[in-house]
C-alpha cells in the first residue's frame, strides 16, 4: 500500500514533468542541470523598525538528489547561481533569502524536495 511520502513523491514528479524546465546550477567551477519548477515565496521579517513582508524574485523546486555537482547531492548555498532560459532570454538568479534566513527549505519530511529562494541578478 502506498504511503503519504509515496504520494508526495509522485505528485512532485508529476509537477516536474508538466511544469518543469531544465536549469543550470553553478557553484564555483562546478555545474549541474536539474529539472526545476519555478515559484515564489513571501517572507515576514521582523526588524527594529517593524515587520516587513518581502518576497523572493523566484523559488526553484528541485529534487534534492538532482542538486549534485558530481560527488553526491549537496544543500543549496548562498551564492550558487541558477540560470533559466526562456525563449531567447537567459535569466540568472543568485541563491539567497531575505535577512539572515536559510536560502532553502526541504519541502517534505523525507527531505527529497528542495525549495530554493533566489534573487534575479541579470537578464540577457
Amino acid at each position: 500500500m502506498p504511503t503519504l511520502q509515496d504520494a508526495i513523491a509522485a505528485a512532485a514528479a508529476g509537477l516536474a514533468a508538466v511544469a518543469g524546465r531544465q536549469v543550470t546550477v553553478v557553484r564555483g567551477a562546478e555545474s549541474c542541470t536539474p529539472t526545476a519548477v519555478k515559484g515564489r515565496s513571501e517572507f515576514q521579517i521582523d526588524s527594529e523598525t517593524g515587520t516587513q513582508i518581502e518576497h523572493s524574485d523566484a523559488d526553484f523546486l528541485i529534487a534534492a538528489a538532482d542538486y549534485d555537482f558530481g560527488s553526491g547531492p549537496l544543500k543549496p548555498a548562498r551564492g550558487d547561481r541558477i540560470s533559466e532560459v526562456v525563449g531567447m532570454l537567459t535569466f540568472q538568479y543568485e541563491v539567497m533569502a531575505p535577512g539572515n534566513g536559510q536560502p532553502f527549505q526541504f519541502r517534505d519530511a523525507d527531505r527529497t524536495q528542495l525549495r530554493i529562494h533566489c534573487k534575479l541578478i541579470s537578464e540577457s
